[in-house]
């Protein structure tokens, strides 16, 4: 199995951290073009990634050089799976440290935990036991300004307009859910929300000093995503009203 000592990585235009079994880099090649080069430190993902012919090696993230050596590093999905928020920091910095254009972050959204909870809601993965870091849009800002990486695009993902919505479970629903599922979560209650509850939260954060992507670069909002937010070291607000 090939770690980080294995390969050139001054080979790559991208890294991808927390790769799993290599679909985030597949994506990240479709969405902004060039190699990218996958890292984890779970063997059995890896092993799977190399199964599948996926470009990922195991290794520790914070083994990595802190000196420019791709164009972009991309986090789909794997702050929310590190214990605590000073790792997810320290990962951040690395990343920023690597890149020299932007970071591309994929976040499941944890914005709404307070309102769900006052309706006795919860969206499914907000307490899963893999997602102990709760990381807000605001941490994800101040974070990334620390490191160098303040002008951000923000796109928010998927609004849930009413409770109904297979990803809201009541909230006395076990752990470790997925859709909701009458049968195996009771009944729930059943109201409009009077803001958008979104699934996701992608941001490119630029490099500090950098030059924005090339806008056929830049990844086209989904039918029913939220609209592609530019903010200059700043986080736009949510539309709040219903559409």
């Amino acid at each position: 199995m090939l770690g980080l000592d294995d390969v050139d990585l001054d080979a790559y235009d991208f890294l991808d951290l927390g790769a799993g079994t290599g679909g985030s880099v597949e994506l990240c090649t479709r969405l902004f073009g060039g190699r990218g080069l996958g890292i984890d430190n779970a063997p059995k993902k890896v092993r799977a990634a190399h199964d599948a012919g996926a470009d990922v090696v195991l290794g520790d993230i914070t083994a990595l050089p802190r000196r420019p050596l791709v164009r972009y590093v991309s986090m789909c999905d794997f702050l929310e799976h590190l214990p605590t928020y000073d790792l997810a920091r320290e990962m951040l910095s690395v990343a920023a440290s690597v890149a020299t254009d932007f970071l591309y972050i994929r976040h499941p959204s944890f914005e709404d935990e307070a309102y769900l909870r006052a309706l006795g809601l919860k969206q499914y993965w907000q307490d899963w036991t893999g997602h102990p870091s709760h990381l807000l849009l605001s941490d994800l800002t101040e974070m990334l300004s620390e490191v160098g990486a303040s002008r951000l695009q923000i796109e928010y993902v998927k609004p849930v307009w009413h409770s109904s919505d297979a990803t809201i479970l009541p909230l006395d629903a076990p752990p470790d859910q997925s859709g909701y599922d009458p049968e195996a979560h009771g009944a729930k209650p059943l109201v409009a929300f009077t803001k958008p509850v979104h699934r996701a939260i992608y941001l490119i954060a630029h490099i500090d000093g950098a030059s924005a992507p090339a806008p056929s670069t830049t990844p086209r909002p989904r039918p029913g995503a939220g609209r592609l937010r530019h903010g200059l070291g700043q986080v736009l607000p949510r539309p709040r009203r219903h559409p």
